[in-house]
């Protein structure tokens, strides 16, 4: 895996059931510092491919690595430390609270990464001003 990549794959496949492959030995990487879109039909695999990176879903086979981390040699609660704390994630179906205001449901997830309470008041301030 090469140190300058942000994110890496090597050979992950991954299919629905047994005959709907969605990956099949599909490796890329994106350099650290690039901005990379993600673009395709529907059903192309778009959400299955982040879901597989945020390490929400294992693949069947292949190398995921994030950071310089390989998500799927981490148990599911690392997974889900490592995913709060360096990476942003708005599922498809937003998961939101509709009880909550936005800033609160946009910011409930520094408390998974360990924010301070204090820091997450000065974040907001900072977002809302924005």
């Amino acid at each position: 895996m090469s140190d300058i990549s942000a994110i890496q794959t090597v050979n992950i496949c991954y299919e629905y059931g047994k005959n709907q492959k969605i990956f099949d030995d599909y490796s890329f990487s994106v350099k650290r510092g690039t901005l990379t879109a993600l673009t395709g039909k529907s059903g192309a695999g778009k959400s299955t491919l982040l879901y597989i990176l945020s390490g929400m879903l294992r693949p069947k086979s292949g190398i995921v690595e994030v950071l310089g981390e390989k998500l799927y040699e981490m148990s599911d609660s690392e997974r889900s430390i490592f995913r709060a704390k360096t990476a942003g994630f708005v599922f498809q179906n937003f998961a939101l609270d509709m009880r909550k205001t936005i800033e609160d449901n946009v910011l409930e997830t520094c408390i998974y990464a360990g924010v301070e309470q204090k820091n997450i008041e000065i974040m907001l301030m900072k977002f809302l001003v924005a």
